[in-house]
């Protein structure tokens, strides 16, 4: 994906790889504490993290 947005004009501010788990309906999505601990936690990211964040500007 990165290499596709550079390609068509973008420049990547933020890529995060593994960072959100595939589903959001799970048990994590329903508890703040969890939620909280799972975004505070990096590590958990590469366990549980299937989707990447891309933060990417027009140039």
């Amino acid at each position: 994906m990165e290499e596709i947005l550079r390609a068509t004009g973008f420049r990547i501010l933020r890529l995060i790889p593994r960072f959100l788990p595939y589903s959001t309906r799970s048990r994590l999505a329903s508890y703040p504490f969890l939620l909280h601990l799972y975004l505070s936690l990096p590590f958990l990211r590469y366990l549980f993290g299937k989707q990447m964040f891309v933060l990417a500007e027009k140039l």
